[in-house]
């Protein structure tokens, strides 16, 4: 596979590339930044705002219009005054706070707005496409750093065309802005122990523990599994592994790698089977009995590993930071979160049920979701670059790539730190494992490196029949999707010509990359298999339109808003869709919340009766959003629905609009 290569090829500068990147860096950044702006930015406004989404936009337009506050009518208890302060530092959605966030995302799209940015879809993922595109900057400086200026571009034009960076990067959620700050977190922690004095190294790890503060307000406590990755590095880091010729540190490495997995398997048969639930026997409580079963199941192999490491001569490194970083970092969210209980009592049961129970599984469970899910969801994030993914994580651990192994076990020890952490806890989500998609897409630039230029692992025919294969693939996506699109029916064909013109655009690229290569021309060939990526990437944002979600919401709510007088009265029977809510353009009360304080301030029977009134009230009318499944539940009380047509097979959740009858209104049998 390998073979025996000359100077030129080893340094890369065979066309001299890698020296324009060393002499001038600004190139690289100037590149990403590009290619960031057309990847992140066009048509960024497309498609509509999935559910999630909406909340961003919702809370942030609260904020940087002080005139609304909490629904008033629906408010049990006395309310927090409007204050300005207040106003910023409370998230209200739908005149209820929403606590389940801390708030970096609300501010920063607030901001925006204030500065006179519409509120609009575009708006509303602009501080993701910022973030996503700072993050692939800090990828390519992480690379520069650590490998050299071509596998930090590599690198970063990976993670711009990854799956990953495309849905997250162009969604409204914070999963970018928490990603970015993690990833800073472990640069900084990386170029700490790198630095060359004691004030550089402490500046550098004050601004760890920043970044950690910032995540923190990102999306709180996520930051926390940092931990794993940062300190199984560090015991690598202090075996000495640059110095020693024996291997010891790459054993003592793949021990911990090892016995940390088995740990994960003992935790998730411990809590999956109630006859070794120890805790039950010991008098604790499900929580303290969990969290201490995960603490000695992953705790015990890195305690190992430091002191076999011998990390504890090393400490002197980090002790100076850690109290005066740890008391920055709690006092950057820490009082945040302390305020929100203060104000609002039910924040503290909101906030366990967000970490404790989704961590530790007490009462929260997705089920079906084992621990190789986030292996899986990995690969499926870093397409289309995942095709290399497991031989990049092959390679800290093969000789050839000793003079790298520091770096390489580095990226490896972030991506497996973090994925074995997000399967010990039992909430699982894939877009929870993106933080790691900057450590595969350095591996993947590594890995790409040395296929196209180094030829340590693979020789250049290797790189030939990788570029064909992926010519061949396409050939075979694109043939496969003409057939199917010529039997496509009419609701489905713009969808497929989309998926042929995106497949098309990319296998031209790739075309001119397999003839580049075979005539040695490396570099042209890795350009043009990165911009066919770009170019796919653009292609697809094109038609965003294409992929839109929830489409009975977006009609409902055009429905309602067509209905509403200015005065109009509008409730929710239940939850509300924030989609609706989003695109209707006002707040819509829950009836139930009416209900429940009319009982309290009258007791029962007047409260059901003022409440009853309040319903059948014309002065206005009162519009009803409800779902399919409420509809004989709400014709006893006099509403009909608004539309009586409905498909077969349709979802009881799906959204249905509902008006008051004088007239008793027939129960409606949807077919």
């Amino acid at each position: 596979m390998g073979r025996s290569i000359s100077s030129n090829e080893v340094t890369g500068n065979r066309d001299g590339s890698t020296n324009v990147l060393s002499r001038h860096p600004s190139v690289s950044y100037v590149i990403v930044i590009g290619m960031a702006g057309v990847v992140l930015f066009w048509r960024l406004g497309l498609p509509t705002l999935e559910g999630h989404e909406c909340y961003v936009p919702l809370v942030a337009s609260h904020m940087a219009n002080g005139g609304r506050w909490l629904d008033e009518e629906s408010a049990v208890g006395p309310l927090s005054p409007n204050t300005p302060w207040n106003h910023w530092l409370v998230p209200v959605f739908n005149g209820q706070p929403r606590m389940v966030k801390t708030p970096l995302a609300y501010w920063f799209e607030a901001v925006l707005l204030r500065m006179g940015f519409p509120l609009n879809e575009f708006t509303a993922r602009v501080p993701s496409a910022i973030c996503a595109t700072l993050l692939a900057l800090l990828t390519l400086a992480l690379g520069r750093r650590m490998f050299s200026p071509r596998v930090g571009l590599t690198a970063a034009i990976m993670l711009l065309t990854t799956l990953g960076v495309q849905q997250w990067g162009r969604n409204a959620r914070p999963e970018m802005m928490t990603s970015f700050w993690m990833t800073a977190v472990m640069f900084c922690f990386y170029s700490a122990l790198k630095a060359s004095s004691p004030g550089r190294r402490n500046a550098l790890l004050m601004a760890v523990w920043f970044c950690t503060g910032m995540a923190n307000l990102a999306k709180e406590f996520v930051p926390w599994f940092l931990l794993l990755p940062l300190l199984s590095y560090f015991a690598w880091h202090a075996s000495r592994p640059e110095a020693d010729e024996t291997g010891r540190p790459l054993r003592l490495l793949a021990v911990y790698l090892v016995t940390s997995v088995f740990g994960l398997v003992i935790l998730d048969v411990i809590r999956a089977t109630p006859a070794l639930n120890w805790w039950k026997y010991a008098g604790l409580g499900e929580s303290l009995g969990l969290g201490l079963t995960l603490a000695a199941a992953i705790g015990t192999p890195l305690g190992w590993y430091l002191l076999a490491g011998g990390s504890c001569r090393q400490l002197k490194l980090l002790l100076p930071t850690a109290l005066p970083g740890i008391a920055l970092m709690l006092l950057m969210f820490v009082p945040w979160l302390w305020y929100m209980t203060k104000l609002f009592p039910s924040a503290t049961g909101v906030l366990q049920t967000q970490v404790m129970e989704r961590a530790l599984s007490t009462g929260f469970t997705f089920n079906g979701k084992k621990p190789g899910f986030y292996c899986f969801s990995l690969l499926v994030l870093s397409m289309p670059w995942s095709v290399v993914v497991p031989a990049a994580l092959a390679m800290p651990f093969l000789r050839r790539f000793r003079e790298n192994r520091d770096a390489l076990v580095f990226q490896f020890l972030w991506i497996f730190g973090l994925i074995l952490l997000f399967s010990a806890a039992t909430g699982k989500r894939q877009h929870y494992i993106l933080p790691a998609l900057p450590a595969v897409c350095l591996l993947a630039g590594s890995f790409a490196e040395d296929l196209f230029f180094q030829h340590r692992w693979f020789s250049l025919r290797w790189a030939r029949v990788f570029v064909a294969g992926c010519v061949g693939a396409l050939l075979i996506g694109l043939i496969g999707t003409a057939v199917f699109l010529s039997a496509a029916d009419a609701a489905q064909r713009s969808t497929v010509l989309h998926v042929l013109v995106i497949a098309g655009v990319v296998l031209v690229f790739f075309c001119v990359s397999l003839a580049a290569i075979w005539k040695g021309r490396t570099s042209l060939a890795l350009a043009m298999v990165l911009l066919g990526a770009v170019a796919g990437s653009v292609a697809y944002a094109a038609r965003g339109d294409l992929w839109e979600e929830e489409p009975d919401s977006i009609r409902i709510a055009n429905q309602a808003r067509k209905m509403l007088p200015v005065d109009g009265r509008v409730a929710s029977w239940g939850d509300v869709r924030s989609k609706i809510v989003y695109y209707l353009g006002r707040d819509i009360p829950n009836a139930w919340a009416r209900r429940d304080k009319l009982v309290g301030m009258h007791g029962l029977d007047a409260g059901l009766r003022l409440w009853k009134e309040w319903l059948e009230s014309d002065r206005p009318p009162l519009l009803l959003f409800g779902h399919r499944e409420d509809i004989p539940e709400l014709a006893q009380l006099g509403f009909a629905p608004v539309q009586s047509d409905w498909a077969r097979g349709i979802s009881p959740r799906e959204p249905v609009l509902f008006r008051f009858r004088r007239v008793p209104a027939p129960t409606v049998s949807p077919p």
